[in-house]
């Protein structure tokens, strides 16, 4: 019920998608809420798939939800980006080929992300755009 986007999200995704970008949740909480939650704060942004726990659906760092959703997309591995505020989500990354873009909007420290993804880690939402344009 507490849950709101982050300040410049939606610009992001809006920005993004505008270029053409594809785009995917996985996220490692239940479908049931994660749908509830994409429809209500981004209604007007078309994800390609949205995929969280369920009782076929296994959690991150497990590689099924990636998977699935590069199949859904047809998309290749080493062509994608994750956007990642925990170190499971860069595990995550790591196993699946992605190219990982931690941030420090997160639960996790940025110093923790940093170490774990070996690059500079985003501080702010509106700076992955320049991870993608």
């Amino acid at each position: 019920d507490l849950t709101v986007p982050y300040s410049g999200i939606l610009e992001v995704l809006t920005t993004v998608r505008d270029k053409g970008y594809r785009l995917a949740v996985v996220s490692n909480k239940p479908q049931r809420y994660l749908d509830d939650l994409v429809h209500k704060h981004f209604p007007m942004i078309h994800f390609d798939c949205v995929y969280g726990e369920s009782s076929t659906q296994k959690t991150k760092p497990n590689p099924q939800g990636i998977e699935l959703a590069l199949n859904e997309m047809n998309c290749k591995a080493e062509n994608t980006f994750t956007v990642g505020d925990s170190v499971v989500d860069i595990e995550t990354a790591h196993v699946c080929g992605l190219k990982c873009v931690p941030v420090a909007w997160g639960f996790q420290s940025e110093s923790l992300l940093a170490k774990k993804a070996q690059k500079e880690v985003v501080k702010k939402p509106l700076d992955l755009l320049q991870s993608f344009i």
